[in-house]
């Protein structure tokens, strides 16, 4: 299972959480560009705290049957140490090069975290595992929004 049918698997809606900052701004013309930050903007995000170190976190249970339905023998909290060790020493690497803010490469990350280069099996994880450790949905009147974006050019 990949794709359209794991993230509907996952999904459920979220309510962004209000601001206290009034709408201000106005456009100049002509726009030629657009730029979002994706949490809190295009997504409303659930993670607040990602761990799932805590036994009550619900989405501890998930990622235990992910990893049993990939016959990973790992608790999620040993798995989850595992990847976020992974990230660190990634952008430890990056830092060393001069690349201030570094990116990682997830599904690089994933394979070496899972030990398999099977990428079929590593994208269906990674994108499962964060479906389950940071639930996103659309902001309310998204597809409107980016429609009207559309029609003006």
């Amino acid at each position: 299972m990949f794709g359209k049918e794991l993230v509907e698997k996952h999904i459920r809606p979220l309510e962004p959480v209000p601001t206290d900052i009034p709408p201000s701004g106005s456009l100049r013309h002509p726009v030629r560009c657009l730029m979002f930050d994706i949490y809190g903007t295009l997504f409303a995000s659930d993670a607040g705290d990602i761990s799932l170190a805590r036994e009550d976190h619900p989405g501890t249970q998930a990622l235990a049957d992910l990893l049993a339905r990939h016959s990973i023998e790992k608790e999620p909290a040993a798995l989850l140490a595992e990847f976020y060790a992974a990230v660190k020493a990634d952008h430890d690497r990056s830092r060393k090069t001069g690349i201030d803010h570094p990116e990682v490469d997830i599904i690089q990350i994933w394979s070496t975290v899972l030990g398999t280069t099977d990428l079929e099996k590593v994208r269906a994880f990674a994108l499962e595992t964060e479906m389950i450790i940071n639930p996103v949905y659309p902001m309310p009147r998204l597809k409107e929004f980016l429609g009207k974006c559309k029609d003006s050019g």
